[in-house]
């Protein structure tokens, strides 16, 4: 039996009177590495932004472990263990790639404003916690050696690494992860997929947003397609990529898939 870990029932999003979302379900499986795939304005991002509290829905149910999230605003969401990356990589500029990966741990702080003003011992001490933990996650992602440089002057498959580091610094147990094969190379995908699979190692649930077929492929044990806001299909990547309408709809033609 599945343990579902994130359950999106009936959620129907309009923009004016556009339906972006109609009545798409899904059931993530805790522990496991989905995906979700279809052509541009499927709704994949605009799920992304209701599952983390961007957007409000208009109809339908979202549940996490349980608990619905139609009530909670997006900083409760994190508190909850649901994490996320963005298409555009927003770190932050002026920054190392410890910094930038110290700020995702801002929502497990337990200190004030003025404990961390004053420098109290509390403050100090957790600050010291806060980098070891920042660390763990750089070297997860392979950047260790990069802790102290400038994070704007990462190539662009290390700064996509260094945003899902900051991410898992919230120490999520749902990561979504938006778009992040996009514009990267060929190695670079394979340095993404090795980490990919190491969190996945970690007992956290990864729901990823993909247009790289060969990427999604390759990873992803459970994939959900959409199409002009509604679900298509869902199945293993064998199946899908054999599902006429998916073919139809995306794919155009079938995509070799090699058994791992």
């Amino acid at each position: 039996m599945t343990n579902t870990a994130l359950q999106v029932t009936g959620v129907t999003k309009y923009f004016g009177g556009l339906a972006a979302l109609d009545g798409v379900e899904a059931a993530i499986d805790a522990g496991k590495i989905s995906a979700i795939i279809g052509p541009n304005g499927a709704g994949k991002t605009t799920l992304f932004n209701l599952i983390t509290g961007v957007y409000p829905f208009t109809v339908g149910e979202i549940s996490y472990q349980g608990t619905s999230l139609k009530k909670l605003p997006a900083h409760k969401r994190t508190q909850m263990g649901i994490a996320r990356t963005f298409q555009n990589i927003l770190l932050f500029p002026h920054m190392t790639c410890l910094e930038n990966v110290m700020v995702g741990q801002h929502t497990r702080s337990r200190y004030g404003f003025f404990e961390a003003a004053l420098r109290l011992p509390k403050s100090r001490k957790e600050e010291e916690a806060v980098n070891l933990k920042a660390m763990k996650y750089l070297n997860l992602a392979g950047l260790g050696m990069k802790a102290e440089q400038d994070a704007m002057s990462l190539p662009l498959g290390q700064q996509k690494l260094l945003a899902v580091a900051r991410a898992l610094a919230s120490e999520p147990s749902l990561l979504l992860l938006d778009e992040p094969g996009a514009g990267l190379n060929k190695l670079e995908k394979m340095e993404l997929s090795d980490l990919i699979r190491r969190i996945r190692e970690m007992g956290i649930t990864v729901l990823l947003v993909e247009h790289d077929m060969e990427l999604v492929m390759g990873l992803a044990e459970w994939i959900f397609v959409l199409d002009s806001g509604k679900k298509i299909a869902e199945g293993t990547a064998s199946q899908i990529q054999r599902d006429p309408k998916v073919i139809s709809a995306y794919l155009g033609e079938e995509v070799e898939y090699v058994e791992s």
